[in-house]
């Protein structure tokens, strides 16, 4: 897939997870174990099947059974007081996870870091692009990559010092 079809299939299949862009590609090429590996040029995910042809509306309805289900099971059996607070909670989720799909354009172009940075380590996708990588996907792991260069201060200042430890600017020019 390309990088915008697998973009827009992880803003819209988890948009909890995945609050903006900048998350998806922090996840994609710094966390290590994220089931993605590179294969032909692109990162695939190891077994979730992306659907590159979902939509918005496909996703409003994913979620929709989904949380419905997971409604029907957190209210059975339980007291009405239960199964009040439960149907309440499952409906402020998906109303929450409703307007975040709703949100996919802009939530596609926010490369704003929602998250703690990712210890980085050389098993990392980042560290492993392939001789082959396809175009999209270069351009892609360069604006992550100069995003954190070029940020490099602002972690430094934060609890993320460690950065610095593991010379990532450094290595991260050398790509």
């Amino acid at each position: 897939m390309t990088v915008q079809e697998e973009l827009k299939y992880c803003l819209l299949r988890y948009p909890a997870i995945f609050p903006n862009k900048w998350a998806v590609y922090h996840h994609w090429f710094i966390v290590n174990g994220n089931g993605y590996k590179w294969k032909r040029g692109e990162l695939v995910d190891g077994g979730l099947g992306a659907d590159s042809n979902m939509s918005i509306e496909d996703a409003i309805e994913h979620h929709t059974k989904k949380i419905a289900a997971q409604t029907k099971t957190a209210c059975e059996g339980k007291s009405k007081t239960i199964a009040a607070w439960n149907k309440s909670y499952h409906a402020k989720r998906l109303k929450e996870t409703i307007d975040l799909v709703k949100d996919f354009d802009n939530r596609a172009k926010d490369f704003t870091p929602k998250e703690v940075l990712y210890g980085i380590c050389r098993f990392s996708c980042l560290y492993t692009i392939p001789k082959n990588i396809k175009p999209d996907w270069l351009k892609a792991a360069n604006e992550f990559k100069n995003y954190l260069i070029d940020n490099y201060s602002s972690f430094e200042k934060s609890d993320q010092a460690w950065i610095k430890k593991l010379m990532l600017v450094k290595y991260l020019e050398s790509l």
